[in-house]
């Protein structure tokens, strides 16, 4: 009975995956748990999210729902063309093309936002 060699992503995934040590309860002993699969989808699903809320002192300012939901200027999304995904690197044979990109520099409201 012959095995498939895994692919590419199964590969990646396998390198990347999640786990839990045991911390300072085991001094001088590694214990590695890995997250069940259930657990490690659900957590993939989070960190695959947009993150909604990263605090600062602007949320505390007088006005600021106002100032971020209502007065926010539009931020130009960076052109991200010249990042390719790490499958690039785990397929063989595919070459990179590199593009020039555009930078995007925010004003101090934008950055604010």
């Amino acid at each position: 009975m012959s095995t498939k060699a895994p692919s590419p992503i199964d590969q990646h995934r396998r390198r990347g995956r999640v786990a839990m040590t045991a911390g300072d309860a085991a001094v001088g002993v590694r214990v590695k748990r890995a997250l069940s699969q259930e657990d490690e989808s659900l957590l993939s699903q989070i960190l695959a999210q947009e993150q909604d809320f990263i605090d600062s002192p602007a949320f505390r300012e007088p006005g600021a729902e106002d100032k971020i939901y209502v007065e926010a200027p539009d931020v130009a999304k960076p052109d991200t063309s010249w990042y390719h995904p790490v499958m690039d690197d785990l397929s063989p044979g595919k070459s990179r093309t590199v593009k020039s990109a555009q930078q995007v520099i925010l004003t101090g409201a934008e950055e604010k936002v």
